[in-house]
């Protein structure tokens, strides 16, 4: 069977990109759900909400948006559906579970899955999708809070390409970029390398800021000077001006940063292969959410270092 290549709609002009007269739903406004909400109703799309706090969506509702009494009633009044929930659990059971929504699923409703899940979760509600005659398609997430606020997220989608170019004006409204293959799970394995090379590029810059400033080195000079370098990189000038800045708001916390880690060792053992690097810094992790820094971003990662330092 020949492969498919890989469809990268950031060469095609959004401006030429015609709004869809779709209904969308949107389950889960989280950090990430509700900046994606709020680039959909600014660019016109019709949007339909659920969430499990109710002032969430009350918020989007004084905007125009119509908020569903569960989530089986997004799926009935919406064309596609887009899932955008904590973890693979919540989405499998979204789904799958009692109450779940796969009840509503029949011909002419679509399911995508913007959640970071792992391929085989993704598999399982690919087929549950199908097997009703809905379309499926994953359509994973890759960006900061502040892309996201933007609309500048990298979207990387996999599964019914005639659902993918359905969903178009949305990548447009909430992306600077969205690729596409046909290959069920191509988008959740893509999301997991990438999450480990973040990983371990945000340690390694937490470590290396913590080692600066017990060797008395000004931090904002690392910085600067990193700028400068081969290696500078957004992911590192941001996490290492949040060190500087000592902003440790909570965007991507540690225990968002711990769910991904596990999904990627998972998978890695689904394998049979090893990501050494990797289990090291969740041992790590461990204990800095031990000690309470679970709720904070990646810069409490440094402060934590310091301590091992000393």
């Amino acid at each position: 069977m020949a492969k498919s290549t890989l469809t990268d709609i950031s060469k095609i002009s959004c401006k030429d990109t015609y709004l869809c007269e779709m209904t969308f739903g949107f389950i889960g406004l989280g950090n990430m759900g509700s900046r994606i909400v709020k680039n959909l109703m600014s660019s016109g799309h019709s949007v339909v909400l659920w969430n499990r706090s109710k002032e969430k969506c009350k918020q989007f509702e004084d905007l125009g948006a119509i908020c569903a009494l569960t989530p089986s009633d997004v799926v009935s009044r919406s064309d596609i559906i887009f899932s955008c929930v904590s973890n693979p659990k919540v989405a499998k059971d979204l789904v799958l579970g009692n109450g779940g929504i796969l009840a509503e699923i029949k011909k002419g409703k679509s399911f995508v899955e913007m959640t970071g899940i792992d391929p085989k979760t993704s598999n399982d509600i690919n087929e549950a999708v199908t097997k009703k005659q809905g379309r499926y398609m994953e359509a994973v997430i890759q960006g900061s809070i502040t892309e996201a606020e933007s609309g500048n997220l990298v979207i990387i989608a996999a599964g019914n390409k005639e659902l993918f170019d359905d969903c178009q004006s949305v990548f447009c409204a909430i992306a600077k970029s969205s690729f596409y293959k046909a290959d069920i799970g191509y988008a959740t394995k893509m999301n997991l390398i990438l999450n480990t090379m973040k990983a371990i590029s945000i340690i390694g810059m937490a470590e290396a800021m913590a080692l600066a400033n017990t060797g008395g080195m000004e931090l904002k000079d690392v910085i600067d000077i990193l700028g400068f370098t081969s290696f500078n990189s957004p992911i590192l000038l941001e996490n290492g001006q949040a060190i500087v800045d000592k902003n440790s708001q909570k965007d991507h916390t540690l225990k968002h940063l711990q769910t991904d880690i596990n999904l990627i060792l998972n998978w890695s053992n689904t394998l049979q292969t090893t990501c050494p690097v990797l289990a090291t810094i969740k041992e790590f992790l461990k204990g800095t959410i031990r000690l309470g820094y679970g709720d904070f971003n990646n810069t409490s990662i440094c402060f934590r270092t310091e301590d091992y330092l000393k």
